[in-house]
């Protein structure tokens, strides 16, 4: 009979005994904040930054992965007429007894990279996937998908209680296909930077709390509930705007327009809705200043006529600072949160 039992007192051990203590921790990172978050420097290369993450040695034997300096890893060309999909791997190679952060080449056109390696000789996570384009001379923050919430490739560890991820993951991922379809290129990944922005402060929250969604994008996270997605105006003036679902107090509303000029004032908001009014960019006018005249003596004293003065030539004046009311059919993105945990 052969159990091993750790720790033991006056006990010599291994380095599979440690093993063990992990082996009931799941492949994954840490946490989504701040552990191997991946950057661009506007150059074929990405920047993966430190953190900790578990890999697997065999069924009952656990290692820890521990990032202490960020990596740079070069991006192969881009294919000349087609895309390609590449992925930022973390791999553990079980002959060489070590783990490494390498950058593995997508097939071209494909829609996926090829899946992670779990076997005899490695294990390993994927961190992100990068859409390469054809013909691309440099990778942007919208052309790298972070993955580290998806359970098919990563994962957050766990040690017992199982973390819904993969669920997390898709709700974003659905949502933000739904918003691209709405938007061009450049300004989906304008908004993906913006987002991206906020994202790491995020993470951390919605890898560890209970998600629930109902309707359209109105997500539930313990105390705190969001309501975001985009929505056409429907004229100008003020109109009105109901949320999917009611919240249980009355939210903060922001509100902005997609790839159009202008501002979205809110006003009246409820449980159920709020009111806004679209402001755009005055019309470019011509406001037209009429001449006059005014009258002095003359300064000749022996006389008594008057001279007439010119006041103002004819002048053209702009109303371009001015703002007015939109007509219809621009889109809006709107954010709406409730922290029913704030006293």
């Amino acid at each position: 009979m052969n159990i091993m039992t750790f720790p033991l007192d006056v006990t010599d051990y291994s380095a599979d005994a440690l093993g063990a203590w992990f082996a009931a921790r799941t492949r994954g990172v840490f946490a989504a904040d701040g552990h191997y978050h991946i950057t661009t420097k506007d150059n074929m290369s990405v920047t993966i930054g430190t953190g900790l993450a578990w890999l697997r040695m065999t069924e009952h034997w656990g290692v820890v992965a521990f990032n202490q300096d960020p990596v740079a890893l070069i991006v192969p060309p881009a294919e000349n007429a087609t895309h390609r999909i590449d992925a930022v791997c973390l791999q553990l190679d079980k002959a060489e007894n070590r783990s490494r952060l390498i950058l593995k080449k997508g097939v071209p056109s494909a829609d996926a990279p090829p899946p992670p390696v779990r076997n005899a000789s490695f294990d390993e996570i994927y961190l992100a996937t990068i859409t390469v384009p054809a013909g691309a001379a440099s990778i942007q923050p919208h052309h790298i998908t972070d993955q580290r919430l998806n359970e098919a490739y990563c994962g957050i560890m766990s040690d017992g209680a199982k973390i819904p991820t993969q669920q997390l993951h898709d709700t974003w991922m659905a949502w933000f296909e739904e918003l691209k379809t709405n938007l061009d290129e450049d300004a989906a990944g304008a908004l993906y930077n913006l987002i991206g922005s906020l994202q790491e402060d995020m993470d951390v929250a919605v890898a560890t709390l209970s998600l629930a969604v109902t309707g359209q994008q109105f997500t539930e996270l313990d105390d705190i509930q969001i309501c975001c997605g985009t929505f056409t105006n429907t004229g100008s003036g003020w109109q009105s705007f109901a949320f999917p679902r009611e919240f249980d107090g009355t939210p903060a509303v922001n509100a902005h327009l997609v790839a159009v000029e202008g501002n979205v004032m809110v006003t009246n908001i409820t449980r159920t809705g709020f009111q806004y009014q679209v402001r755009l960019p005055a019309l470019a006018q011509t406001l037209t200043v009429s001449t006059g005249s005014f009258f002095t003596a003359n300064s000749a004293p022996a006389t008594s006529a008057h001279i007439a003065s010119t006041l103002v030539t004819g002048a053209t004046l702009s109303n371009n600072g001015l703002s007015r009311a939109s007509g219809s059919s621009e889109r809006i993105v709107y954010q709406a949160i409730f922290d029913g945990g704030t006293v």
